[in-house]
């Protein structure tokens, strides 16, 4: 059983050590998320409307250009 103790107790300070130094970075604040969720709506309505430009296009695109996309 020491052993365990011993380990434990060189984890606790380890952990406090780390948390000392800073610990794990924290997450990025609420704004930051809900710009970059924004931001993901944003790009996810321009790739659909490219994807729709496409498709309304797609009989007047060169063979070839089709077999690429």
């Amino acid at each position: 059983m020491p052993d365990r103790t011993r380990k434990r107790s060189n984890k606790e300070n380890a952990l406090a050590r780390w948390d000392n130094e800073g610990g794990a970075a924290k997450g990025a604040p609420q704004e930051a998320r809900d710009e970059m969720t924004s931001l993901a709506k944003e790009e996810e309505h321009i790739l659909r409307c490219l994807g729709a430009a496409v498709i309304t296009q797609w009989d007047d695109l060169p063979t070839d250009i089709q077999r690429s996309l």
